[in-house]
């Protein structure tokens, strides 16, 4: 309450925010593509879906070439697995033929 006896309330014109939306003012949205791109006159809508393109090729090679490194990591690991068991039995030989 303020020294009138009434009590003072701030009202908010702007819609509530809906779940999940977190929306940037646009001259922040067009200072951060100033800053990414430079000036947006060479922007273009040709340029943009090339750079999506090459973008998507990237990516899709870096996950072949992480499947193709774990795909070899995994044989790795069996050969070694497999030389483990191998010295494994053969100190188990040992074992059973020194009792």
């Amino acid at each position: 309450m303020d020294d009138s006896g009434t009590a003072s309330t701030s009202l908010s014109l702007q819609p509530w925010p809906k779940d999940g939306e977190k929306e940037e003012p646009l001259d922040w949205i067009i200072g951060r593509m100033f800053q990414q791109r430079g000036h947006l006159r060479n922007l273009t809508e040709e340029g943009l879906e090339r750079e999506i393109q090459d973008e998507a090729a990237a990516q899709a090679a870096a996950e072949a070439e992480a499947a193709l490194e774990e795909e070899e990591e995994g044989e790795n690991e069996g050969e070694q697995d497999k030389r483990k068991r191998d010295a494994v039995y053969t100190k188990r030989n040992e074992m059973i033929q020194s009792v």
